[in-house]
């Protein structure tokens, strides 16, 4: 267990030295005296006293339900996540590391690891358990970075550490509904219930008093739903709910997603059409010979490609075998049995027409539309091709006798 608990601390190095150095800082916090207050804007020590202060958490826990207030895990998150972003100001996560834990770059990979290109910009993650308050520090980030943002821009000065965009992406679709709810509040009757949104219910911890009713009209104005996305107009600011799969979607619309070509004009043109692996598209002849045409083909014509060497139903392409189900290999059987017996009735219509064009006139065929029987009782017509061809020799040979035998 020993070994586990050291693996685990050191794939944590980064967090456990990013922690101590904010619990360094911090000292103070309450009383308002800490290192931290000179090390971040005014805004943003607005927002810590309002927060973790003495004096607002009494007055909170002060009222008649008791007050809202962040657990100790929330408080480490929020704290950690501003020391590593507005008072390092770390551009990179390898600059992170640099400032915080140089010695863990160090151990194994992990100096090219965090050197890729996907690692060069800000990022950080808070590793909260289910039912722990994730939301509560989510919406507390936001209004540090809105509030700053806002009172940068009123200053005329374009601090780019803060910002008033925002996606926030649900893992499914009972996260996204609770995003909605924190935010937009409860549905009732159609409508969402701002007075009942996390927002507005738990104001108090959330947003100094001063600044609530410009949160409030921002948050209301400017949150959009998954299908109002590029469709709603916002000023100055967006906080845009959706769940993961939006996204996902989304590059399928770009022609992004794998397994072909789905954009629309690609797929209006017909170029889109995923083809399974191992399909040839067939030959117009053997199309021709399976009786084949138009949409039809389309559907059947995988199956009809296939030569006799694949008779049991396994294609080759690559080295790769694939062996279809058993209704593909009956159908592709069918189509093949079908394919040869239009070809084997089209060349027998053409020996047909040689061969009657040297018979006699009362050794050929007789034809349904003669109107003679054939002395048999069948059809005029429907003779077997194997009487045909055995007539046809019979008389083929007896000319050759007669040349041979001269006059």
């Amino acid at each position: 267990m020993s070994g586990f608990d050291n693996d685990s601390r050191e794939r944590l190095r980064l967090a456990d030295a990013l922690s101590a150095r904010t619990d360094a800082l911090c000292i103070g916090l309450e009383e308002g005296t800490a290192e931290i207050f000179a090390l971040v804007t005014p805004t943003t020590a607005e927002l810590l006293a309002w927060w973790f202060g003495a004096d607002t958490r009494t007055a909170r826990h002060g009222t008649a339900r008791g007050g809202p207030d962040f657990h100790v895990g929330q408080r480490q998150a929020i704290l950690n996540a501003i020391v590593a972003h507005e008072v390092l100001g770390s551009a990179t996560l390898q600059e992170l590391y640099q400032r915080v834990a140089p010695d863990a770059l160090l151990a194994g990979k992990r100096l090219a690891e965090v050197g890729q290109a996907k690692h060069t910009h800000p990022k950080y993650c808070l590793k909260m358990a289910t039912g722990t308050g994730k939301t509560w520090v989510l919406q507390a980030l936001l209004v540090w970075q809105l509030l700053n943002r806002t009172a940068a821009l009123e200053a005329g000065v374009d601090d780019p550490r803060f910002t008033r965009n925002f996606l926030i992406v649900a893992p499914g679709l009972i996260v996204y509904e609770r995003l909605l709810d924190a935010f937009l509040g409860k549905e009732i009757d159609g409508r969402r219930d701002f007075a009942s949104s996390d927002v507005a219910r738990y104001a108090e911890l959330f947003i100094p008093e001063a600044h609530r009713e410009r949160v409030f009209g921002f948050v209301r104005g400017n949150t959009c739903t998954r299908d109002e996305i590029g469709l709603k107009v916002t000023g100055n600011g967006l906080i845009a709910l959706c769940n993961w799969h939006l996204l996902g979607d989304a590059a399928g619309r770009s022609g992004r997603s794998p397994g072909g070509d789905r954009r629309p004009a690609a797929v209006a043109t017909g170029q889109g059409r995923r083809q399974r692996p191992g399909r040839a598209r067939p030959s117009p002849r053997t199309r021709q010979r399976a009786g084949l045409s138009g949409r039809s083909a389309g559907v059947q014509r995988r199956s009809a490609s296939y030569p006799c060497g694949q008779a049991r139903g396994r294609s080759h392409r690559g080295g790769v075998a694939e062996k279809p189900d058993a209704d593909r290999r009956g159908q592709g059987a069918a189509l093949r049995a079908g394919g040869l017996l239009g070809h084997a009735l089209q060349r027998r219509g053409q020996r047909q027409e040689q061969e009657e064009a040297v018979l006699p006139a009362h050794h050929r065929r007789l034809r349904p539309e003669d109107g003679h029987g054939c002395g048999t009782g069948e059809i005029a017509g429907t003779r077997p091709a194997q009487g045909d061809r055995r007539v046809a020799a019979g008389v083929q040979g007896r000319a050759r006798r007669r040349r041979q035998s001269g006059p």
